[in-house]
């Protein structure tokens, strides 16, 4: 059985699950970018890997050395749907308090299969 993601896995993973960002790697850049927005930067390092290992992301290899870190169909199950962005959503429209049911829109990982 997998370990359970812990807080940092799952702040890494939650612009992927939540907002369906993908990570673009390109060799003429020093950092990887989230959906390729030069002001979203992220370091693809040890967490990316353990999560690819782990089948939470997937890298895709475009070709000329530019590759895209994408959430696989296990990550997206982990999205909260009764909830946006972690807060619930009271009769008047507003957003209310924390949702009791995942932690920032991302379901704790069921324990028994």
């Amino acid at each position: 059985m997998d370990k359970l993601l812990n807080k940092r896995e799952r702040d890494f993973l939650r612009p992927a699950i939540v907002h369906w960002w993908e990570i673009e790697i390109s060799p003429n850049r020093k950092t990887a970018l989230r959906d390729g927005d030069s002001l979203l930067p992220v370091n693809v390092g040890a967490i990316a890997e353990s999560l690819i290992a782990r089948g939470y992301l997937e890298r895709v290899s475009m070709g000329f050395g530019r590759d895209i870190i994408r959430a696989t169909d296990k990550s997206k199950k982990l999205h909260c749907y009764r909830c946006a962005y972690g807060k619930v959503i009271n009769k008047k429209g507003q957003q209310g308090e924390d949702c009791p049911h995942c932690d920032g829109s991302i379901l704790p990982e069921r324990t028994n299969p």
